[in-house]
């Protein structure tokens, strides 16, 4: 029968055909891929949920290890700058104390030559067996003098060096030492000249609170100073910090 007869397709036809029998063939394909690609186990874990715990997991321990490790290592700075800082205000406390020691150590020397002029070291005021005891007295008492002036010798300029180094950045402090040391060369000046003119003539001793009254003055107000420069200098970091209540309120002009 001329319906069971297959048709003819004209060359355009049989084209179009081709191309669809081909588009169809990629299709199943790229279908039977993709499904082989989500069936595979790797594929699975990847889109699972587990993946992102597992990804969260890794980068959320990398991070507090990070952190971790930069904590201890900032803390461990920390001790040692806290360390360092008491070992500094410990050996500034030292040198301080050394200092008012050796200006103390240094005015009793020159005070006790002005009191060797006083009467009741005189040796003539005193009955005759009691003389060599005076003597012996006034002997231990120079030679303690002349012990102090040499250890104000050797530490004098020691000691205004490490007053320096250990206020770092305090400008004030060298030049109050220097003036708390020219003072006390002058009253060991001035206690020997009294000392030496007592020597000449015994009868002249004037009282001993006259005796280098203005050295004496002016090493107290040196050394005021002196201390002042000190106490500024001492101030901890803490009593540095500028507190947000002490800040001043912003005025409207």
């Amino acid at each position: 029968m001329a319906d069971d007869e297959v048709p003819k397709w004209s060359p355009e036809e049989e084209k179009l055909l081709r191309h669809e029998a081909f588009t169809a063939a990629v299709l199943r394909t790229r279908a039977q891929a993709k499904g082989e690609k989500r069936d595979s186990v790797l594929f699975r874990i990847l889109e699972s949920r587990l993946a992102g715990t597992l990804v969260t997991v890794l980068i959320g321990g990398l991070l507090v290890q990070w952190l971790l490790a930069s904590y201890q290592e900032k803390a461990k700075q920390n001790a040692i700058d806290l360390a360092e800082y008491r070992q500094y205000i410990s050996k500034q406390q030292e040198i301080v104390q050394g200092t008012y020691d050796l200006v103390g150590q240094v005015a009793f020397g020159g005070q006790l030559l002005l009191s060797l002029t006083q009467p009741k070291f005189q040796l003539i005021n005193v009955p005759p067996r009691g003389r060599e005891t005076l003597s012996k007295q006034r002997a231990g008492l120079i030679a303690k003098h002349n012990e102090l002036v040499q250890e104000w010798q050797r530490r004098r300029y020691k000691t205004g060096a490490l007053l320096s180094y250990y206020h770092y950045g305090r400008k004030d402090i060298a030049p109050a030492w220097l003036e708390v040391q020219n003072r006390l060369d002058e009253l060991l000046e001035c206690s020997n000249k009294v000392y030496t003119g007592y020597l000449e003539s015994p009868k002249r001793a004037m009282p001993e609170a006259e005796l280098c009254r203005d050295e004496r003055q002016k090493l107290t107000t040196d050394l005021g100073k002196l201390g002042e420069s000190l106490e500024r200098a001492r101030l901890y970091v803490w009593q540095q910090r500028e507190l947000p209540s002490t800040k001043p309120a912003a005025t409207e002009d």
